[in-house]
């Protein structure tokens, strides 16, 4: 049990491994592919509608479900809603 409890920490103390951040970026990657044959939809615009949907959250304390939050936030602003669940 000790083990896990020096793993969490170990995690919590290391600035690389944050999973909400590497969520976000997966999500990045997904928009860019769910909207690649939209003209007006890249890299950049999707990073920005992320980065920004993230900054509204960036206070709370579960940071659990930031990035479901963030994503239909993302979808909203691209103009569609979020694809039905496969």
């Amino acid at each position: 049990m000790a083990h896990d409890l020096d793993e969490i920490r170990t995690d919590a103390e290391n600035p690389d491994h944050d999973p909400i951040a590497q969520q976000l970026d997966q999500l990045k990657q997904r928009l860019v592919q769910q909207y690649a044959g939209r003209a007006d939809v890249n890299e950049g615009v999707v990073s920005g509608l992320v980065d920004q949907a993230q900054r509204q959250f960036e206070h709370a304390k579960i940071r659990t479900y930031v990035p479901i939050l963030v994503e239909r936030e993302a979808h909203v602003q691209l103009g569609r809603p979020e694809p039905a669940a496969v």
